[in-house]
């Protein structure tokens, strides 16, 4: 489940940078638009339309925009830190599964070293049943 959060998260992010984007684009385009009827016929100018207002919205627009823009690359920095842990985390798991495997397996063949069950002299280590072996750690996990 925290996988498929990371993966929300991102998907999340990535979404809203592009959708800042996209509306600061649309209003710089507006600005240009205001400006050039500005220009042109300065008395068509409506609040709606007046270019130091469009101006102020592009600005904190922009200001937003870089906003998710940091936030998407702390988060990835912060995921490209994480990732590392659980893989080093897996591997430490796996070792220490194998080191105890081995040992059960060196612990089975010494405790049976010597003797076997049919009183015959024993010629070597007996393999280890499924209930001994590793099916019965996965199943734990």
């Amino acid at each position: 489940m925290p996988l498929q959060n990371i993966q929300n998260d991102t998907g999340k992010l990535a979404t809203s940078v592009a959708r800042e984007r996209e509306f600061s684009s649309k209003l710089i385009s507006d600005l240009a638009r205001d400006i050039a009827i500005f220009k042109n016929s300065p008395m068509q100018v409506s609040t709606k339309s007046d270019p130091y207002i469009v101006n102020m919205n592009v600005i904190r627009q922009l200001h937003k925009q870089v906003q998710e823009e940091r936030l998407s690359e702390v988060y990835h920095q912060n995921s490209s830190h994480f990732e590392p842990g659980i893989v080093r985390s897996i591997q430490s798991a796996w070792a220490t599964f194998n080191e105890w495997q081995s040992r059960m397996s060196t612990s089975e063949w010494v405790s049976s070293a010597g003797r076997s069950d049919d009183g015959a002299p024993d010629s070597g280590p007996r393999p280890m049943s499924p209930a001994q072996g590793t099916s019965r750690f996965v199943e734990n996990v």
